[in-house]
């Protein structure tokens, strides 16, 4: 087994091995011992069961899970645990325009005048969010400064 079987057990279906495989028991295996085969296709399901557990654990800590319709239930949201295929040019074209991105956001968050104005509307109508500009604000006038700044970028699929 690897680790195709657990994504597809825990989506609920199995890549196609051929005509009518439908489960794991018609997965052809390597092994020409009847005994042999069904302990390590039990060894291996156990070990796969064991995956799916730990795979659904840290799909819930790290809050992969999704609504699903009106009544407050949730489900796991898609989730793969080995690399998609990408064409290299484009990701080279990507890491080569992200040192700029970086900067850019960067200058953006150290400008606190450009935030603010970029946030007026919100500012203006929601009590928290101006109570943390009023407070980020105050330890500007005051003076308080770190020696170190650090800048952590993450993107969001919207």
């Amino acid at each position: 087994m690897n680790i195709l079987f657990l994504f597809a057990i825990c989506f609920g279906f199995l890549p196609s091995f051929g005509e009518g495989t439908k489960n794991l028991e018609d997965i052809p295996s390597g092994s020409t011992n009847n005994e042999a085969t069904d302990d390590a296709q039990q060894s291996d399901e156990q070990f796969l069961m064991g995956q799916i557990e730990e795979a659904k654990k840290w799909a819930l800590d790290n809050g992969l899970i999704q609504r699903v319709g009106l009544f407050g239930a949730f489900s796991f949201a898609p989730f793969s645990l080995f690399p998609s295929p990408f064409p290299r040019e484009l990701f080279h074209k990507a890491v080569d325009v992200q040192k700029s991105l970086q900067l850019l956001y960067f200058r953006a968050m150290r400008d606190f005048d450009f935030l603010k104005e970029m946030h007026r509307d919100i500012i203006e109508t929601n009590e928290k969010f101006r109570q943390l500009v009023e407070l980020t604000e105050n330890c500007y006038k005051d003076g308080h400064k770190q020696p170190l700044i650090w800048f952590c970028q993450r993107a969001v699929k919207k």
